[in-house]
């Protein structure tokens, strides 16, 4: 992601946006704002932002502006993209894994008690 939005202040809210729209689903800028608490400019410039570093695309449909998830290219002269950009679905499982062995873990120890 760094390679992609590493331009934009530490504050911005254009990967947290893109890690949702990849996670879930295309999104409105009305469900965008209202979930990331910004304003009507706010959800263009995310949108901007997102769109000329080429991980999203803008539909329109039914009259709603819609941000749909592109996969991300990579950048020549780029090793690649960094483990911080990892798909959703591949954080998913390993927060997924990571729970199972909580559980396991929760479970011997109140055996003990």
């Amino acid at each position: 992601m760094g390679e992609h939005l590493g331009h934009l202040r530490s504050s911005a809210r254009a990967p947290q946006v893109w890690t949702l729209l990849a996670a879930f689903a295309p999104l409105g800028l009305d469900q965008i704002g209202s979930a990331f608490g910004v304003s009507r400019r706010g959800t263009y410039a995310i949108g901007d932002a997102l769109t000329a570093a080429g991980l999203t695309r803008r539909e329109s449909v039914k009259g709603k502006v819609l941000l749909i998830a592109e996969e991300p290219r990579a950048i020549s002269g780029a090793a690649g993209l960094s483990q911080a950009s990892a798909r959703p679905d591949q954080a998913l499982a390993e927060f997924d894994a990571a729970m199972v062995e909580i559980d396991r873990l929760l479970a011997s120890s109140s055996g003990q008690l």
